[in-house]
């Protein structure tokens, strides 16, 4: 389903990041834990957050409209490194196993020939649940010290390569995910400027758990994981937030600043972005993310620099991280796979079509819904709630059209009709859960995934 097309022009520009013929160059799929779209310097956010980041992104392609179809770390890595929806790769909750019939990107890179490594700070992305397929090394830290011991280790292996052979490495940092704490030099970088002394809210720290469900779903208050002794402000956690992407940015600075050293930037394909974002308030949803399928939690950054450079465009027409995988080979030369519905960032994308988009499954509710650049529809299945947001003139979806826009709530349910029938028909089965052991319990539960693995 295809609505609208793109500008001549940007076909033009696009169709001329195709890679050239030579050597296979070498790739970096960079991927950051719950970072919010709008709270990148290069979006306009009025604290320095990211300025490695703005500066790969001045030399790059700039999606400014990326969507994750599903919020939550395992089921939209999986996306990423599959090119498939959830409704078909079948990970709709971080506590759930690949498929075995499911080929990832790196399964893929290796079969082409390319040595692989995986270095990522999430024991969500544990190797027994099938993300280490495909890759000769893979590592995984926690977040305690995780960011710096991760980019330490990360480095000293680049290090220790000739880079003849072609190679594909991915990095995945989890910070800024909660718990909101920033290391060092970072920690009270933004806690007393103009932005924190402006927000005078605060929030409930103890609050009574929805029975029957983990302690840290909730509306209203600050979730117990993220809790710092008797801290109540408001300002002082998206302060802490906003550090941790600083703390974040500086990591991946080290490693662009590898490349340019080394002489391989120029050369490699580098695709940046996020697993999802992260609520700060909207819906009253506070510091978590996966219950809902809003804005704050589905934008994310996607900036892609091709092998050999490109001309830098701020594009503003939506894609998803559907595109992360056939863009990631595509970079490479290798024919993406047959079935996945994305397409390569590097080609001619001549209309937009809509996402099918859904939540986590191991919430209260479960909502779907499907999403256009201007506007989108939710059905909430578990209480039969529907939304309908326009998304111009209202970007943070306060405003509920579903009442007084009826022949555009009709298009959107038609289409959410044949998506839901779609995703029904491309299930892969029942999900296998992944039990982990008490070391990465401990860890889980300290990032807030308390019965939610």
């Amino acid at each position: 389903m295809r609505l609208r097309s793109l500008p001549p022009i940007l076909l033009g520009v696009l169709a001329a990041c195709a890679p050239q013929a030579g050597p296979p160059p070498h790739v970096f799929l960079i991927t950051v834990d719950t970072l919010r779209a709008d709270h990148l310097s290069m979006n306009g956010y009025a604290r320095a957050t990211s300025p490695n980041i703005d500066a790969l992104a001045a030399e790059a392609l700039h999606f400014e409209q990326a969507v994750a179809v599903l919020p939550k770390t395992g089921p939209s890595v999986t996306t990423h490194l599959s090119g498939l929806d959830p409704c078909a790769h079948g990970v709709t909750a971080n506590r759930y196993q690949i498929p075995p019939q499911v080929t990832l990107v790196a399964e893929r890179f290796a079969a082409a020939g390319y040595r692989t490594a995986a270095f990522v700070s999430n024991p969500v992305l544990a190797e027994e649940k099938g993300y280490s397929r495909g890759f000769s090394k893979y590592q995984v830290f926690a977040k305690v010290g995780g960011l710096d011991d991760m980019n330490r280790r990360a480095l000293k292996w680049m290090e220790k390569q000739d880079w003849q052979q072609p190679t594909f490495v991915w990095l995945h940092y989890i910070d800024p995910h909660g718990p909101y704490t920033p290391k060092g030099e970072y920690r009270d970088l933004f806690q007393d400027d103009e932005i924190a002394r402006a927000d005078t809210r605060t929030l409930p720290t103890t609050y009574e758990p929805l029975e029957g469900w983990p302690a840290n779903y909730v509306l209203g208050a600050i979730p117990a994981y993220q809790v710092r002794g008797d801290e109540n402000r408001v300002a002082f956690y998206v302060a802490s937030y906003d550090a941790e992407i600083r703390y974040m940015d500086a990591a991946v600075g080290e490693v662009l600043d590898f490349l340019r050293e080394r002489k391989l930037f120029d050369g490699a394909g580098i695709l940046f972005t996020a697993d999802h974002g992260e609520s700060q308030g909207e819906h009253d949803y506070w510091f978590e993310h996966g219950w809902y399928a809003y804005e704050d939690c589905q934008r994310i950054p996607m900036v892609v620099k091709p092998p050999g450079g490109v001309k830098p465009r701020r594009i503003p027409q939506q894609v998803s991280n559907l595109d992360t995988c056939p863009t990631l080979l595509a970079m490479a030369g290798i024919e993406p796979p047959d079935d996945a519905p994305g397409r390569s960032l590097l080609e001619p994308r001549r209309a937009e079509g809509p996402l099918f988009i859904q939540n986590t499954s191991t919430y209260p509710d479960r909502i779907f819904g499907v999403r256009l650049p201007s506007t989108k529809y939710l059905k909430n299945e578990t209480t039969g709630i529907e939304e309908l947001y326009d998304l111009t003139s209202d970007p943070h979806e306060t405003r509920n059209l579903i009442a007084e826009s009826p022949q555009a709530a009709s298009r959107m349910r038609a289409l959410y009709a044949t998506f839901s029938e779609n995703c029904a028909q491309s299930s892969p089965g029942e999900a296998v859960e992944v039990a982990p052991d008490a070391v990465t319990t401990e860890e889980l539960r300290a990032l807030g995934y308390t019965d939610d693995h």
